[in-house]
């Protein structure tokens, strides 16, 4: 798919033709820049959407980045994807109620 090409986690030969642009430039896309989520069901089903999403960036970013950096990165994120009003809902299961769909794939 397009999100496994930019992620780069093709093997060499799978694509046969194109190129990637990311923000005008040619090459790869820079591992900042996406993340995959394989299924919703490797999500802790029992965290809430934000601590889900913190572990992710705190996985994601540099020891450098301080906790509260973490924190207002992730908020911005749940911002951006229209999950600030679940952002303490748990993600669920199917035995426990949570979370859409399509929220959890978001």
């Amino acid at each position: 798919s397009l999100i496994s090409v930019a992620a780069g986690l093709t093997e060499k030969g799978d694509v046969q033709d194109g190129k990637i642009l990311a923000n005008g430039s040619e090459g790869r896309v820079p591992k900042r820049l996406v993340g995959v989520v394989w299924q919703d069901d490797l999500l802790l089903s029992n965290l809430t959407v934000y601590e889900v999403v913190f572990f992710a960036a705190r996985l994601k970013t540099p020891s450098s980045i301080t906790n509260s950096q973490v924190d207002e990165l992730v908020k911005v994120t749940l911002q951006e994807l229209g999950l600030i009003d679940v952002a303490d809902s748990t993600i669920g299961d199917g035995r426990r109620r949570g979370i859409s769909g399509g929220e959890r794939k978001r």
